[in-house]
């Protein structure tokens, strides 16, 4: 030692174990972003933390763990920042390895609520990540009780197991440790996977129908449509004004045929967040379910084991019609041979197994018909319109690193004509005159 001390020499890396290497990849990123160990004698940044997250906590991560895997000894937690989150826009995400004395590694996800910037800010006003929190905490255990306890011998998961959930991160299983993965966007999902998400939503709305039924009060934090918080109406609006009118613009460029078209993407500009409210609204009387809110093939992980899959991300959730739900996981999510030829054999196979459920789990109310699904689905086409013009061109895409999403809803500026590829153009000629037939075009009159 007195060698070292005078001559700062060591043993080299040979001194450091795995489980050292594995903290310090862990912690130094943290250690550098937060207090500024490497180039900066200043101290600590202002405004940020010097404490290691929650989750590297050996002690809380056990004590998280232990009602779901019995009674585990926790040796290591390493993780890894997940760059952009993913394609995750609202959230930061970590990969969590927690090691166990039994020899046993298992593998969580970490899911931060943002802190900076517009979104972030409007994001907690409207509370949708307390939504989230109850959905993991509570309200999804009890759904897949209810249809355990009628169904025993399906697969009655939903989503991920969730070890934590508080204000401001979760902790839930990584899925893809489990067999499950996400596919590609861009492709979509052929008629196979389709059948597995509809069947598995059914079973998701039908379940909580009759939580609702059993006890009123479970869907009392779901009531609220997030796009109705008025502290981002006005932002919401400029940038769907933005995007309508940008479509429209790509439309002049097409044949003659499709001017008419982008002349009713004008019109709707001015009202889309409007037509888009009026069309998510719950009616009373009528079938009402927990509606995923934001389904689409990013939000699905299929098992390449079983036909299984798995919803994440409910940031969105809603207590309001099925159809909500319906048509925006049509839209946006299977691939084009599919959406073309096949859509309405999909909501048959959605309205066959809802009652099929229903009928399970012991439901009083009255069953819904096909015709009344149908005419429901008709009736709220505005989520397909707006799905198509707003989230669809990211979906299908790419845009530009530089596109500044906070600027975007302050202004309304949109990446421009740029960011529709081919797969998108070809989608738009396919919905429009189906929206058009829909009569959606006809509510501004």
């Amino acid at each position: 030692m007195d060698q070292v001390l005078e001559s700062g020499s060591n043993s080299g890396s040979s001194l450091h174990s795995d489980e050292y290497k594995r903290t310090g990849k862990s912690l130094l990123p943290t250690l550098v972003e937060s207090c500024g160990v490497f180039g900066d004698t200043q101290g600590p940044r202002p405004g940020l933390s010097t404490q290691v997250p929650p989750w590297l906590d050996k002690e809380l991560v056990q004590q998280w763990m232990r009602p779901h895997y019995g009674a585990v000894c926790v040796t290591h937690c390493v993780a890894q920042s997940i760059p952009g989150g993913g394609d995750n826009y609202l959230s930061d995400m970590h990969r969590l390895e927690v090691g166990t004395s039994d020899g046993e590694t298992r593998r969580f996800l970490v899911k931060c609520r943002k802190t900076e910037g517009y979104i972030a800010r409007m994001l907690e006003r409207s509370k949708i990540f307390s939504k989230e929190q109850q959905m993991y905490s509570g309200t999804m255990a009890r759904l897949q009780d209810i249809l355990h306890g009628a169904m025993p011998d399906d697969d009655n998961q939903l989503g991920p197991l969730c070890i934590h959930a508080c204000q401001d991160f979760l902790v839930m299983e990584d899925l893809n440790s489990a067999g499950f993965r996400m596919l590609d966007r861009r492709v979509g999902l052929n008629l196979d996977q389709c059948l597995i998400v509809v069947r598995s939503l059914a079973k998701m709305h039908a379940a909580s129908a009759v939580l609702h039924q059993r006890d009123p009060d479970s869907m009392k934090q779901y009531r609220r449509d997030f796009f109705t918080y008025p502290n981002a109406q006005d932002r919401w609006q400029k940038y769907f004004n933005g995007m309508s009118n940008t479509l429209a613009e790509e439309l002049d460029t097409w044949s003659a045929d499709w001017g008419r078209y982008a002349e009713k993407l004008r019109r709707v500009a001015g009202c889309l967040l409007a037509l888009l409210q009026r069309a998510r609204v719950r009616r009373e009387g009528a079938l009402n379910v927990l509606c995923h809110g934001d389904l689409w093939l990013n939000n699905i992980l299929f098992s390449h084991r079983t036909p299984a899959c798995r919803f994440v991300d409910f940031q969105f959730l809603q207590f309001t019609s099925p159809v909500v739900d319906v048509l925006f996981f049509l839209t946006t999510s299977p691939e084009f041979e599919v959406q073309a030829q096949h859509m309405s054999r999909l909501i048959q196979e959605y309205h066959s197994t809802l009652c099929d459920v229903l009928t399970k789990l012991g439901w009083s109310g009255v069953l819904m018909t096909l015709e009344e699904l149908l005419a429901d689905y008709k009736g709220r086409a505005a989520i397909m319109l707006w799905a198509l013009i707003e989230p669809c061109p990211a979906f299908l895409g790419d845009w530009p690193d530089e596109f500044d999403f906070d600027k975007a809803l302050e202004t309304g500026s949109t990446p421009g004509r740029g960011m529709y590829n081919e797969q998108y153009k070809r989608l738009v000629k396919l919905l429009l005159p189906e929206l058009d037939k829909m009569e959606v075009f006809d509510s501004l009159t």
